[in-house]
């Protein structure tokens, strides 16, 4: 599920808005006047009311920071703290036994969630994250394309020189994808 990856793309260091980090960026310590921050670590940038551990604002003030880029992830992959990566699609324990950083990245990444029950994975508005509750990200959606034409025996009296194209959704047919068109 984790996969140890730093991208370090940048030596520039300064305080946050020198370097340009905004909130969700991932920044590493490079000096810290205090002993709150460990120079070396890597810490999300998180605003006033982020349930990770500091504000803009004070890190302007106290500390010499470096980007850590983030990359351009897959669907419901995210990057924790150290730099490593996770695909919140592909949780597969109960919330209690997850790690701080992964439950906070579940917790603050605005997609459609799941939990698992007896009859499955099912969709949830407003998890309530209890500790014996197995939640992940919902899946992308697989979308297939599907095209009927005259050029199949089965349809050929019936389309009569057209065709039908429409998208499978998870295997369902999606009623407003179908789109109907004459051969020319």
């Amino acid at each position: 599920m984790l996969e140890k990856e730093k991208d370090m793309t940048s030596d520039k260091t300064g305080s946050i808005s020198e370097i340009g980090a905004k909130v969700g960026d991932i920044v590493e310590c490079v000096h810290w006047k205090g002993d709150f921050y460990t120079e070396g670590k890597c810490y999300p940038v998180v605003n006033r009311y982020g349930c990770m551990q500091f504000s803009i604002g004070t890190l302007d003030i106290l500390g010499e920071w470096k980007m850590v880029t983030k990359k351009e992830l897959p669907y419901g992959h995210v990057q924790l703290p150290d730099g490593s990566t996770v695909d919140l699609t592909a949780i597969d324990k109960p919330f209690g036994l997850l790690s701080q950083d992964v439950k906070s990245a579940l917790i603050n990444c605005k997609l459609i969630y799941q939990y698992f029950t007896n009859n499955g994975w099912k969709v949830i508005d407003i998890p309530y994250w209890v500790n014996t509750t197995t939640y992940r990200v919902k899946p992308q959606p697989k979308i297939e394309t599907v095209t009927l034409d005259s050029a199949d025996i089965r349809f050929k009296e019936f389309l009569r020189g057209a065709t039908i194209t429409f998208n499978l959704i998870d295997g369902v047919p999606d009623c407003n994808s179908i789109k109907m068109e004459k051969l020319k």
